[in-house]
């Protein structure tokens, strides 16, 4: 068995440290943006949420060694979180569309309804939006720059803005059409 390079374990033992010290700022700096994010995905379900919460840090800590030291780390936790987010929510549609909805499940649904503030209704319609438009209006409502979520994204700043524009008179009419409905 050969013995173990000193200079080795210096390495791994400097990276280990890195890799903490870059994990513990991303949990400081970005963890209320994280979870924001998993709430957008999973506005009604906090377990969930918790759980999706959870798989991105984890996610984060497993590729740190794949962070390019002086990118942009924001920039960075947003596409490892927006690709677990899209992976876990096409899973969970696949297995909520073989659950039966029973008749217990709509009346507690219906009932849930009747007290929703308005940010959960913003949610709830937020939910019936394709996963692009979850994406932009979470950005939109954590107040990311334009320009920031053009790059983020991969649009240019002018579909940004009228994709934005665009939604919110979709969720505009989604919401007067509930109203009316009742």
């Amino acid at each position: 068995m050969p013995i173990p390079n000193g200079k080795n374990n210096r390495k791994r033992q400097e990276n280990k440290n890195r890799r903490d010290i870059l994990f513990e700022r991303v949990r400081e700096e970005y963890g209320l943006f994280i979870f924001g994010f998993c709430r957008s995905f999973f506005p009604f379900d906090r377990t969930m949420q918790d759980t999706l919460y959870n798989e991105i840090l984890y996610r984060i800590w497993l590729k740190l060694d794949h962070y390019a030291e002086g990118t942009d780390l924001g920039a960075w936790v947003y596409r490892v979180s927006r690709h677990v987010a899209v992976n876990m929510l096409k899973h969970e549609r696949r297995r909520r569309f073989f659950l039966p909805l029973t008749r217990e499940l709509e009346q507690t649904i219906a009932a849930a309804d009747d007290d929703t503030s308005q940010i959960d209704t913003l949610y709830r319609l937020v939910d019936r939006l394709s996963i692009r438009e979850r994406e932009l209006v979470f950005l939109y409502l954590e107040q990311v720059p334009q320009a920031d979520i053009a790059r983020l994204t991969g649009m240019s700043e002018t579909s940004v803005s009228t994709k934005i524009y665009r939604i919110k008179k979709k969720l505009k009419t989604m919401y007067e059409n509930e109203r009316e409905a009742e």
